[in-house]
């Protein structure tokens, strides 16, 4: 049987379940409006596809985004 993961795209290099978005400690980077919107559009999958992967294109820009931003110490 296939592995059912994914790499976390908080770039960390753990590997989560498909139905995650992220691993514990990048999700909760992931600002809280975000992190609200995909809850939403998870349970609201079947009924809205399209707002879903909407949601989830949002927070996966996010963390991309963190990877251009300089870090300050």
């Amino acid at each position: 049987m296939p592995d059912r993961r994914h790499e976390c795209p908080g770039h960390c290099g753990r590997t989560v379940p498909l139905h995650l978005l992220a691993c514990g400690p990048c999700w909760r980077r992931l600002p809280a409006e975000l992190q609200r919107t995909v809850n939403l559009a998870y349970r609201r999958r079947e009924l809205d596809p399209v707002g879903h992967r909407q949601a989830v294109q949002a927070a996966l820009g996010w963390y991309r985004s963190q990877l251009s931003t300089p870090k300050e110490f």
